[in-house]
């Protein structure tokens, strides 16, 4: 389990590399390349969350997201993805302020920001 983990941040930081340094090189097109949220609006992040026998992804999401965001109704209604097969954890619709709230909480391994990465092809 400590490998796949360690495999999907390898593969993210690689990633996260590349993008940046095409954006500070000037071949990104846009802030949007880097997935940038403006302060205060809410966009999906990466949970990543400690695993241990008996865990129930979905449930710990809620559970975690209610202590942040207030209610159970608004954990539910951020709540986009639950992760349980390469690495425990959920994708969730957060502020910035949020997402550094919840990477504080316990049994929170890392919070990273979506990024979604366009397929450049010359057809």
């Amino acid at each position: 389990m400590e490998r796949n983990l360690l495999v999907f941040f390898v593969l993210f930081l690689s990633f996260s590399a590349s993008s940046c340094s095409a954006y500070f090189s000037g071949d990104a097109d846009s802030d949007e390349a880097l997935a940038v949220a403006p302060t205060g609006r809410a966009r999906v992040y990466i949970v990543v969350v400690k695993w241990h026998k008996g865990l129930d992804t979905k449930h710990f999401a809620i559970r975690t997201l209610t202590t942040v965001l207030g209610s159970e109704v608004a954990a539910k209604k951020a709540l986009v993805y639950v992760y349980d097969n390469v690495f425990p954890g959920f994708a969730a619709k957060l502020t910035p302020i949020e997402a550094s709230k919840l990477e504080k909480q316990s049994g929170i391994l890392r919070v990273v920001p979506d990024i979604t990465y366009h397929l450049m092809s010359m057809y």
